[in-house]
């Protein structure tokens, strides 16, 4: 059991939001679909918090282009939301692929949150509902990769274990995954 939800397959959507709600009063989770309008503000916090530091030459159109496609609910690439006072904060995308050559399936991707709302919770709220639907979409098994190591102790806390390190675009990488196992 991880981060409080011990039968995370039994719970409903609904369910899981009152749960966020309280745990996170002040941030509510939805899906992409739900507030498309919010694209190109997710995609100017995605090149202001990754794409200035790893990704210098992705432009945020070309990554609200991408977004557009995320509006699935219950299939894969799914876009989660954080909003506050109706503001998009952050965002984190279940997808089948992440970029990378690798037949590893699904992938943590797009997992940002706005420089000021950082270390309120907002990424813990995305990170569980991440993990929440994972689970009730039947995966057994979630991966992510970062270029930055000193998120790795952020990503252990949630259970994410390191499988493997690598290169991507010219930036080190590390390849981790959680066993989905463990919160349900």
């Amino acid at each position: 059991m991880i981060n409080g939800y011990s039968d995370l397959r039994s719970r409903n959507i609904a369910q899981f939001s009152i749960m966020i709600i309280k745990r996170f009063p002040q941030i509510h989770i939805q899906p992409l679909s739900a507030c498309m309008a919010s694209i190109p503000m997710l995609a100017q916090i995605w090149v202001d918090v990754l794409g200035r530091s790893w990704l210098p030459k992705v432009t945020a159109m070309s990554i609200a282009h991408d977004l557009a496609k995320n509006i699935a609910k219950d299939t894969l690439p799914i876009t989660l939301v954080a909003k506050c006072d109706s503001k998009p904060i952050g965002m984190v995308t279940l997808c089948k692929t992440d970029g990378l050559d690798s037949k590893l399936t699904p992938w943590l991707s797009d997992f940002v949150v706005a420089e000021r709302h950082q270390n309120r919770g907002v990424g813990q709220a995305l990170m569980d509902a991440a993990l929440h639907n994972s689970v009730a979409l039947g995966y057994k098994k979630l991966h992510l990769f970062t270029f930055d190591e000193k998120l790795l102790g952020y990503y252990q806390r949630f259970g994410w274990k390191t499988i493997d390190k690598d290169v991507y675009k010219n930036h080190p990488m590390t390849v981790m995954r959680i066993d989905l196992h463990q919160i349900s």
